[in-house]
């Protein structure tokens, strides 16, 4: 198939423009308008449109966890990669022969007949490193180690472009761009690191020394140091010198910002070049500096594209990186790749603010991080800029695109967030009430507000309506029908009258065959493979008591849905009278608190719990539930107990199929409720600094701590393993709020 080539630049904008209009409709929720329009025959072959085909099938193959579609995701973005690099070498052979750094051409975006500010191609360069940053989070979503690796391979290959691409377009780096929450914080917080990072592939050690010289150096100076308003612009770039074996780039100082507003600039202080700047080679343009600032004064939709995106691809692509598990990026740490996960946020940011396709798909990333990523942490360092910041960029989107599902749902996370439950179950029902129809719904899209609505029913308790909304979710996608039967099931239980028993009997009864029928990659997935083993250590207690093996649901006696839970965080944030309730139901448990032991009784008497399994689980959900009553103290004792349970039987008596998990899983929750507990006293007292240092390199051992017991045979360990990670970069950012070194 032979491509058109968009080297005129009208042709070029018209595609744009086209494919900006399907993006249009697929943010409504107009999936298949979007589709016919990236297939419009006249620009079908443009890697505008490639992308724009890509991108559908990413967010079914993301929301809807399909595997077909991930399958087609693939093949659309490698077409799309494919296409992009031969218009960028098309329009850099195209070239005429100058010197300069700046190219000569006409500029499409501004068609204008004045002189393009940009290198030759560099629109085709953003768009080859979009497939590529969408192709590895493809192979993320699986969760599996696997697919992290694969993600990781693909963002490896693409880091040079990315910084590449950010220090062309945003050479004096981005404090002084607005973004979508504007207002500053409290000015007594500390300063950040300039949003110019030294960013290094290192293969030896003399690079790694020039490395860290040059990171010093961008950290050193005054922020009132006038000279930074003087810098000439050779001191602005950094260049790639392709001749050492790896890459390192200087970060050149961030000029004074003017604005205020940029999302970690108001902390940041700007920095003058330390005499360890000079060692480095830095190319001359023979523009004048206010011509190379592109990204202050865009011309055009393409020009828009460029900053947008260069922003939107280096944030993404560091903040993807800095949440793979520890596990992945150990393997490629040879590499010595650096990441910066605040640099990343506040790219994301910047790009979100703008008006280009990009600045969607950057508030998406910031909306998934804060609304879902982070939460998995447990402890924020600054919850108050995160709901800010998150509440701008949904009603920025809001606007822009009323009804979409996805803002719908980001608007229900924050009510969640906020502690309103009650309000984010009237807007997630209302946006599923909405008129669908009947052919090209982004129908993922409603699956996520579905998926979201039924979590937010089980963690006020209202276990029939969870059950149904997660039986509906088989109507919606194919991610996991065992996943929903299993969670419906569990639901029912709860419920606990003969008819929801019975109804629950017949969902557990399809799970075998549907854990059998799907895969994805050819792998189990993560929870699939922890229900298996949560259905054979119930058969085997039911067996074990004298009854039949498929009627293993009468010796559940703690809720499946709600142990679930655990793992999507699901207690963290529910109403206290509702932690009354479960501590209720799990005090009444036999043997009672009072009686419970570490090990099994040889009491003949017949009791609820009758493993350590069972009691570790428990012990977890007691510490959980009381630290979200504010009793720290009391919550301790539970995460213990848990941990000493795990201890003491967790290579004799407790289970594959039990409940092996439970040991991180306490220690990293005990590290929380100790960061909690020191923040919920700091609002009502003073908190001194040797306070946090303690707490904060306590959590850091308990962390380590965690890790060590949640290896690769532990259910869903990859889980943990990614939100000791966030908690991490939390905790960096707590020692910095307060001054503390690290």
């Amino acid at each position: 198939m032979t491509s058109k080539a968009y080297t005129n630049s009208e042709d070029q904008i018209a595609a744009l423009r086209s494919a900006t209009t399907g993006f249009d409709h697929l943010f409504a929720n107009r999936m298949e308008d979007a589709k016919v329009a990236f297939q419009d025959k006249e620009h079908s072959e443009s890697p505008f449109h490639l992308m724009g085909l890509g991108v559908c099938s990413f967010l079914e193959a993301a929301l809807g966890m399909e595997s077909e579609q991930m399958t087609e995701a693939a093949r659309c973005l490698t077409l799309c990669e494919s296409s992009a690099k031969k218009h960028s070498k098309a329009a850099k052979d195209a070239e005429s022969s100058s010197s300069s750094w700046l190219s000569t051409r006409k500029t499409p975006a501004a068609a204008t007949g004045t002189k393009s500010r940009l290198p030759s191609g560099i629109e085709w360069e953003i768009l080859q490193a979009d497939a590529v940053v969408c192709q590895g989070l493809t192979h993320a979503m699986s969760e599996s180690y696997m697919g992290y690796l694969q993600c990781l391979y693909l963002f490896n290959s693409a880091h040079t472009k990315f910084t590449k691409l950010y220090k062309t377009v945003f050479p004096h780096g981005i404090d002084s761009y607005v973004t979508p929450a504007t207002t500053p914080l409290n000015s007594s917080l500390p300063s950040r690191n300039p949003s110019t990072p030294s960013f290094t592939l290192n293969s030896d050690a003399s690079s790694s020394t020039t490395s860290s010289s040059s990171s010093a150096s961008v950290n050193s100076t005054n922020s009132n140091d006038s000279t930074n308003t003087t810098t000439g612009v050779a001191a602005k770039l950094a260049v790639v010198d392709k001749k050492m074996t790896g890459l390192t780039l200087t970060a050149p100082p961030s000029p004074i910002p003017t604005k205020g507003s940029g999302f970690f600039g108001r902390w940041t202080r700007s920095a003058a070049p330390s005499p360890s700047a000079s060692k480095t080679e830095f190319l001359e343009p023979k523009a004048s500096e206010s011509e190379i600032d592109i990204a202050a004064h865009t011309e055009g939709p393409v020009e828009e594209l460029v900053v947008s995106g260069a922003a939107f691809g280096f944030g993404l692509f560091n903040l993807a990186f800095s949440l793979l598990p520890a596990k992945v990026k150990t393997v490629v740490g040879f590499l010595g790749f650096q990441h910066d996960r605040k640099v990343a946020l506040q790219a994301l940011a910047v790009s979100a603010a703008r008006s280009d396709v990009h600045a969607v798909f950057s508030g998406l990333a910031l909306m998934t991080y804060h609304g879902v990523i982070l939460n998995f942490s447990g402890f924020q360092a600054d919850e108050a800029h995160i709901v800010k910041q998150y509440q701008a960029i949904v009603e920025k989107l809001s606007q822009r695109y009323p009804g979409g599902s996805l803002w719908v749902l980001n608007r229900a996370k924050i009510l969640r967030m906020t502690y309103d439950p009650d309000g984010a179950i009237t807007v997630l029902q209302k946006g599923l009430s909405v008129d669908r129809p009947e052919n090209g719904h982004f129908r993922q899209a409603d699956a996520v507000l579905e998926f979201e609505l039924a979590w937010t029913l089980l963690s006020e308790r209202r276990y029939s309506e969870a059950a149904e909304a997660f039986i509906r979710m088989k109507e919606l996608n194919n991610w996991s029908h065992a996943t929903y039967h299993y969670l419906a099931a569990g639901c029912l239980l709860s419920v606990g009258n003969e008819g929801s028993m019975s109804k629950a009997q017949e969902l557990l009864a399809d799970v075998p065959s549907l854990l059998d029928r799907r895969k994805i990659g050819g792998r189990d997935l993560p929870t699939e493979v922890y229900i298996k083993h949560k259905i054979s250590f119930y058969k085997a207690k039911q067996k074990r008591r004298g009854g039949k093996e498929d009627g293993w649901h009468e010796c559940v006696k703690i809720g499946l849905a709600d142990e679930m839970g655990v793992f999507w965080n699901m207690f963290a944030r529910i109403r206290k009278e509702i932690a009354s309730a479960y501590i209720k139901d799990l005090y009444d448990l036999t043997p009672l608190i009072s009686e419970a032991t570490t090990s099994n009784s040889n009491a003949k008497e017949v009791v609820d719990l009758d493993t350590p399994d069972e009691l570790a689980v428990r012990a977890l959900l007691l510490g959980l539930l009381h630290r979200t009553l504010g009793e720290y103290e009391r919550a301790r004792s539970y995460f213990d107990d848990a941990v000493r349970i795990h201890a003491i039987h967790g290579k004799e008596e407790i289970s594959a199929e039990g409940a092996k998990w439970v040991g991180g899983v306490a220690l990293f929750e005990e590290a929380v409720g100790a960061l909690k507990e020191l923040q919920d006293r700091e609002s009502s007292a003073s908190v001194s600094a040797q306070e946090w240092t303690e707490a904060l390199k306590s959590t850091e051992e308990k962390l380590e701590k965690a890790i060590s017991l949640s290896g690769n045979n532990i259910d869903l360990s990859s889980r943990l393993d990614s939100r000791a990670n966030m908690l991490r970069g939390e905790i960096a950012l707590k020692k910095e709020m307060l001054g503390i070194s690290r």
